[in-house]
């Protein structure tokens, strides 16, 4: 069973060539959003997520299709707030128990 694609939110896709500050060090930039499909996203859960090793709280997790291509420090925009990309998106498309052609995607709010 394959969950239709009924959102929309924003991809920006991340650059390390937003030009350079007074001292010489690169300034991260985002490209415009670009509308993507979603399936859905919502809080991870009642008890904050975790990413990696870092151990990184994950506010939304994000269902979007396989074919999109996101990476680590992305942003993605939901009903107005930039949230950020953490890690790479979990891929389920080989294993039992899940739909295969939908990955979810770890996010963290971006404040200020």
């Amino acid at each position: 069973m394959r969950f239709r694609l009924r959102y929309t939110a924003g991809h920006r896709v991340y650059s390390e060539t937003g030009g350079q500050d007074a001292h010489g060090n690169d300034i991260p930039a985002w490209a415009d959003p670009v509308d993507v499909p979603a399936i859905w996203w919502s809080p991870s859960s009642t008890e904050p997520a975790v990413a990696g090793h870092d151990r990184v709280a994950v506010d939304v997790v994000m269902v979007v299709d396989s074919s999109l291509n996101v990476s680590p420090h992305d942003r993605m925009v939901l009903n107005g707030q930039e949230y950020d990309v953490i890690g790479f998106p979990e891929d389920y498309d080989h294993g039992p128990g899940r739909p295969a052609g939908r990955k979810p995607i770890n996010l963290q709010r971006v404040d200020g």
